[in-house]
């Protein structure tokens, strides 16, 4: 059963570890967070990697070794885009008409 449930959820054992340990290291240089907090990072950071890293390895054409080393970027980078994603909605929440605003803002100035 162990070994079906990473298969079921369409994740590489791999992957998602070297997502964590990306997400971990960027503890280092991250002072403000509560252990809960920092906890959910690792943990996002590692989900990032894991679901996000097949798909940016095949635009990529990585395979084998440098999926992991995209993997553990994505966990280290994955930590801020979870952590963003929770302020956006915060903002959402808060006030939602400013918030789409803003949102469509950053998509205009890239084009």
């Amino acid at each position: 059963m162990q070994s079906e449930l990473p298969s079921l959820l369409g994740l590489k054992i791999g992957t998602v570890f070297a997502g964590l340990i990306g997400g971990v290291a960027s503890l280092a240089f991250i002072t403000n967070l509560t252990p809960k907090a920092g906890f959910m990072a690792v943990i996002g950071g590692a989900i990032c990697a894991g679901y996000l890293t097949p798909a940016a390895a095949a635009y990529l054409s990585m395979t084998g070794s440098m999926e992991n080393a995209l993997a553990f970027f994505l966990g280290v980078c994955g930590m801020n885009v979870v952590g963003g994603l929770f302020k956006v909605s915060e903002n959402f929440r808060q006030n939602p008409s400013d918030t789409v605003k803003e949102v469509l803002a950053l998509f205009k100035r890239r084009k």
